[in-house]
């Protein structure tokens, strides 16, 4: 209750709560940036640069950005971290803007998908 910072609730809550040895081992487990170029099929992660979780700072984008990377960012400049609602009054209209990037993402694979080698 004393914590201050993510990092701070981090260290003394969720890591332990889920069994990791130490902050850094959370940390190390949960980072999609070691494994960003193992992906063997078209990935799409999206974003943004105030996200209070992974700040667009900490992005890995020069891992997406390797010729040989099937990941794929999508950034805004806001957002938040795990709704991306959408519209002047979200709560009622319930439209995720994720839902959107997902299905252009999936539709766009489907029309390429004889151009991409997987």
């Amino acid at each position: 209750m004393k914590s201050k910072t993510l990092r701070e609730i981090d260290a003394s809550y969720t890591a332990p709560q889920f069994g990791y040895k130490s902050l850094q081992d959370y940390y190390d487990h949960v980072t999609v940036t070691k494994d960003i170029n193992k992906m063997s099929i078209p990935v799409v992660g999206l974003s943004s640069m105030d996200d209070p979780m992974m700040p667009g700072k900490d992005l890995p984008l020069e891992e997406a950005s390797r010729e040989d990377s099937n990941f794929a960012f999508v950034i805004t400049k806001r957002g938040g971290h795990l709704g991306f609602l959408e519209g002047w009054m979200p709560r009622m209209k319930r439209n995720h803007y994720m839902e959107k990037v997902v299905g252009q993402f999936v539709k766009a694979v489907r029309i390429h998908s004889e151009t991409l080698a997987f």
